[in-house]
């Protein structure tokens, strides 16, 4: 199978957008973004399966899962990583 990195690009450019939409539901402060956004993305894109370039059915199911609620579990489990 080939990857498609242009196309996964093009299909998760909001991608970001929905983790920030996410922490400001879940009332988390905006630096909650840079502590959630690579672990939640990796959570997210693990589960992503696309078809071919023009699948865009599983990237609007990824949006749906970018819930508040995951937001705040993942920051809470964050912020408790010892440093």
């Amino acid at each position: 199978m080939r990857m498609m990195p242009d196309h996964l690009a093009e299909r998760l450019a909001e991608l970001p957008l929905a983790l920030a939409c996410a922490v400001d539901r879940a009332g988390l402060p905006a630096e909650a973004l840079g502590l959630i956004a690579e672990p939640m993305a990796r959570r997210l894109l693990a589960q992503l399966e696309m078809a071919d370039p023009w699948d865009f059915s599983p990237v609007v199911r990824i949006w749906k899962r970018t819930l508040a609620a995951d937001a705040a579990l993942m920051y809470a489990q964050e912020v408790s990583k010892p440093e």
